[in-house]
C-alpha cells in the first residue's frame, strides 16, 4: 500500500512537471510588486558606441539619473525614473534590447523561501541522520574562525542557542545601520539550521556546533518580503567583510542576473553564495542564460524524494534536507518547511568544509560538496543530488592528503548535470595553478588565463559546467595560455568553466575558472 501511495506521488508530480514545463519562463508580466521608477542593470564592457548611444537615448526619455544612494554597489548599477507611468517592465526590456548592457530588470520585491511552519513540538532533528552529519562531526564541528553571512530578516541576539556564535554587530541594509534584530522570525530560523551552537544540553543543533554567523538583515517588512537590490547589497556587505560563506534564502524569480552579478563579486572575493531554489515547483533551468555563479538550492523531503513544493532543473545543482526542519525562532524552537531551510544545511556543509581548510577556495569547497551528494528522484530532477555531508568531510581529508575526488566532465550516458568523478593523486600536477581565476575583463582584458606548474607534456580540455567542450588547448610541459576563446575561435561567455589536465603519464588534475566580462 505504501508503494502504491508513493507511486501516486511521484505520478502527481511529474503530471505537475509537465505542466510547469509547458509554460516555461515566458515574456508574460511578473507577479511581484516593482519598485516603482527603479532598473538594476550592468553595462557590457564591450559595448559599442552605437549601444551606448542607443541607451542614453532611452535614459534621456525617461527623465531617469544613475542612483549612488547608500552603499556603492560593484556588482551593478541602478537607473532611477520618476515614477509617472512609465512601466520598470517595459523600460528594463528597451534597455536590454539597446544591446549596452549584459542584463537589466526591475527591483522586485521577493518573497522568503519559506512555507508555513510544522508543529514546533515536532522534536527530531531528521535530517542531520539523512546527511550524514554525525560522520562529518567525525572530522569537525567547526570553527569560530570561519564567518557566515546570513542576508536575511535579522537574528534574535538574545537566543541562547545562538548567541554565542554570532558575529556583531551586523548590517542593516536598508537603513545602514548595524540593527539587525529580528523583523521577522526567518532569519533566526536560517541561523539556527547553520549554527545553533552544538553538545551544550540546550535546543537543537546546528551544522556548526562551533562558527561565526554575520547577521546581515536585507529587509525591514514583517512579511519578510525584500527588495532585490537590498539582496544584492547585502551580499556584496558580507563579502567585504571576508566571509567565507554567504546564505540567501530567498527567492529570485524576478532579478536572477542582479543576484548572480552579486554573488560574482562575492566569488571574486573568496566568498560561497548558496541561495534557495525557490517552492513554486517549476522547472527554473531557464532562468539564467548560464550556469549560476552561486549554489542553487533545492529540497528534499524525509523519504528522500524531492520536495512536493521545490524547484528543479538543470540548474538546481544541489538538494538539501527542507521539509520539517527543526531549528531556531526568537525566544524558542520551531519545525518549519521550505527550500528556506535546504539553502542553510549546504551553506553550513560549507562552513564545515572552510573550517578543515580555511586556504581552500570557492570552487575547491563547491567542488567536494556536488562530487560528494547522492543521487535522488528522477533523473536530473536535482543536477548533483543530495549532499552527503560525511561523505564530503571524508573528501576533504582525502584533500588534505593530496588524494582528492572531486566532480569532472560528463562521463559518457550520464544525464546532463551530473558529475563523474575523478580521482586527483599526488603526482607533479599537484602544484598547478591558474590565474587570473576569476578572469575579468574590466582588469585582463588582454591578459589571458595562464595554467603554469604543468609538467610531462600537459595537455588541457576547457568544458562548461554541464560538460560540453569548448577548448582543447596544445600539450605543453610548463605553461600554457588560454585566450578565453572555444574552438571555433569566438570569446566564450561569461560564466564558470571546468578545466581538466592530463599529462603524458595519464594522472590528472582539474578545478573551476570564472570568466567576467
Amino acid at each position: 500500500m505504501a508503494g502504491r501511495i508513493r507511486l501516486i506521488g511521484w505520478l502527481a508530480l511529474l503530471l505537475l512537471c509537465v505542466s510547469v514545463v509547458s509554460r516555461g519562463f515566458s515574456a508574460t508580466r511578473k507577479p511581484w510588486k516593482r519598485r516603482p521608477g527603479v532598473i538594476l542593470y550592468r553595462f557590457k564592457e564591450n559595448a559599442s558606441d552605437g549601444q551606448r548611444a542607443a541607451f542614453g537615448r532611452i535614459f534621456s526619455q525617461s527623465h531617469a539619473s544613475s542612483s549612488s544612494a547608500g552603499r556603492p554597489l560593484k556588482s551593478h548599477q541602478t537607473l532611477v525614473f520618476p515614477a509617472n507611468g512609465k512601466d520598470e517592465e517595459e523600460t528594463a526590456e528597451e534597455l536590454k534590447a539597446s544591446g549596452a548592457v549584459e542584463f537589466a530588470e526591475p527591483d522586485y520585491l521577493m518573497p522568503a523561501a519559506a512555507t508555513v511552519p510544522d508543529d514546533p513540538q515536532y522534536a527530531a532533528q531528521w535530517f542531520h541522520q539523512t546527511i550524514n552529519s554525525p560522520a562529518a562531526w567525525g572530522y569537525t564541528t567547526g570553527s569560530a574562525s570561519i564567518l557566515i553571512g546570513v542576508c536575511d530578516t535579522g537574528v534574535d541576539a538574545t537566543h541562547p542557542d545562538l548567541a554565542p556564535n554570532l558575529s556583531l554587530p551586523g548590517y542593516n541594509v536598508v537603513d545602514q545601520s548595524t540593527n539587525t534584530d529580528p523583523v521577522a522570525a526567518h532569519g533566526t530560523e536560517v541561523a539556527g539550521v547553520i549554527g545553533a551552537v552544538g553538545n551544550n544540553a540546550l535546543g537543537v543543533t546546528g551544522m556548526n556546533w562551533t562558527v561565526k554567523i554575520l547577521p546581515v538583515r536585507i529587509t525591514d517588512n514583517p512579511d519578510t518580503t525584500a527588495w532585490c537590490s537590498d539582496m544584492a547589497n547585502g551580499i556584496e556587505w558580507a563579502a567585504d567583510q571576508n566571509a567565507k560563506v554567504i546564505n540567501l534564502s530567498y527567492e529570485i524569480m524576478g532579478c536572477p542576473a542582479t543576484i548572480d552579478a552579486a554573488s560574482q563579486y562575492a566569488r571574486s572575493r573568496g566568498a560561497l553564495v548558496f541561495v534557495a531554489s525557490g517552492n513554486d515547483a517549476q522547472d527554473i533551468s531557464a532562468l539564467l542564460q548560464a550556469p549560476p555563479s552561486f549554489v542553487f538550492v533545492g529540497a528534499t523531503d524525509a523519504s528522500d524524494h524531492p520536495a512536493i513544493f521545490s524547484n528543479y532543473g538543470a540548474q538546481v545543482n544541489l538538494a538539501a534536507p527542507g521539509v520539517s526542519i527543526l531549528t531556531t525562532q526568537p525566544g524558542g524552537y520551531t519545525s518549519a518547511s521550505g527550500t528556506s531551510f535546504a539553502a542553510p544545511i549546504a551553506a553550513g556543509l560549507a562552513a564545515l568544509l572552510y573550517s578543515v581548510n580555511p586556504l581552500w577556495t570557492p570552487a575547491i569547497v563547491e567542488n567536494l560538496i556536488l562530487a560528494t551528494a547522492k543521487s535522488v528522484g528522477p533523473s536530473n530532477i536535482f543536477g548533483y543530488g543530495r549532499l552527503d555531508a560525511g561523505a564530503a568531510l571524508a573528501a576533504a581529508q582525502n584533500c588534505l592528503a593530496g588524494n582528492c575526488v572531486v566532480p569532472g566532465p560528463l562521463a559518457n550516458g550520464q544525464p546532463p548535470g551530473q558529475p563523474a568523478d575523478i580521482t586527483v593523486t599526488s603526482s607533479d600536477l599537484s602544484a598547478v595553478r591558474v590565474y587570473p581565476n576569476p578572469w575579468r575583463s574590466d582588469k585582463h582584458q588582454t591578459v589571458p588565463v595562464t595554467f603554469d606548474h604543468l609538467g610531462s607534456n600537459s595537455e588541457i580540455k576547457i568544458f562548461t559546467v554541464s560538460g560540453h567542450q569548448v577548448r582543447t588547448l596544445p600539450a605543453a610541459s610548463d605553461a600554457i595560455s588560454w585566450d578565453l576563446k572555444n574552438d571555433s575561435g569566438d570569446h566564450v561567455a561569461s560564466g564558470l568553466y571546468l578545466y581538466l589536465v592530463t599529462n603524458s603519464l595519464g594522472q590528472q588534475a582539474r578545478g573551476k575558472l570564472a570568466v567576467i566580462h
